[in-house]
């Protein structure tokens, strides 16, 4: 397969073959996304970023998708949306596997030290006792680790040692959700089905394991998990949501 290089922005065009062919690349202009294992193209030429369900129209030089059978392409594409939804589960518990660099965690102390939220004490749960989820955030941003966000829950527990939301109890029911919600997006918002979107986004899978865990009444907030905050976005993944929903019987929170 061609080799991607460059992300243009622009919509998904209904006839592909008049697009100018554009080399494209492991970049997500939303997010600021650049690791190549967080995005995925569908058997349309779909590229989505993981992380915030941002997506591009992919055209690839030489080998095209119609070099390799349908059926794996989709099967591969349903099962990569399902492991990005299991490893959202763990970074929201702070359970992944990750090392984080020490820099980042110098960074922040500087940020930390610069606006009075620690004491000059070496134990950590008392030096970093004034610290929140929301710092940690807000200056993981100023210091431009963005590709982090997704770690910030494992980086308070770190830090702070008080523990983060626990979903373990949930995790099977809350997957098999996902799963049976997956298929139904499909069926009804894809390509040349009754409801297909002119928006060919997935939604956010943060955003979706706070409507599941809502669902089966479990106790969390909008704020704690990360999703893109703008309007628009809020609008779509509401209403899309809320008709999966009320298909399956389930119960919806309105987020905006």
């Amino acid at each position: 397969m061609a080799k991607l290089k460059d992300w243009t922005d622009l919509d998904i065009p209904s006839n592909p073959e008049k697009v100018d062919n554009i080399d494209l690349g492991s970049y997500c202009p939303s997010c600021e996304n650049t690791e190549e294992e967080k995005f995925e193209i569908d058997d349309f030429n779909r590229k989505t970023c993981l992380n915030c369900s941002t997506q591009q129209y992919a055209i690839e030089t030489g080998i095209t998708h119609k070099d390799y059978t349908r059926v794996n392409i989709v099967g591969k594409f349903i099962y990569n949306r399902i492991l990005h939804f299991q490893d959202c589960i763990k970074q929201y518990q702070g359970k992944q596997n990750c090392k984080i660099p020490e820099k980042l965690y110098q960074d922040l102390d500087g940020k930390f030290i610069a606006y009075r939220l620690i004491p000059d004490i070496d134990v950590n749960h008392i030096r970093y006792s004034k610290i929140t989820r929301n710092h940690i955030m807000m200056f993981l941003k100023e210091l431009k680790h963005t590709k982090h966000y997704e770690n910030v829950n494992l980086i308070y527990l770190t830090l702070t040692n008080k523990q983060v939301d626990d979903i373990s109890h949930l995790e099977d029911r809350i997957v098999g959700d996902f799963k049976e919600l997956v298929a139904l997006y499909d069926e009804i918002h894809g390509k040349d089905k009754p409801e297909e979107l002119e928006r060919k986004n997935f939604m956010n899978v943060q955003y979706l394991l706070f409507q599941l865990l809502r669902r089966h009444g479990h106790p969390c907030k909008i704020e704690n998990f990360t999703i893109l905050k703008t309007v628009d976005r809020k609008q779509f993944h509401d209403a899309i949501c809320k008709n999966l929903f009320d298909k399956l019987g389930w119960k919806f929170t309105p987020t905006f």
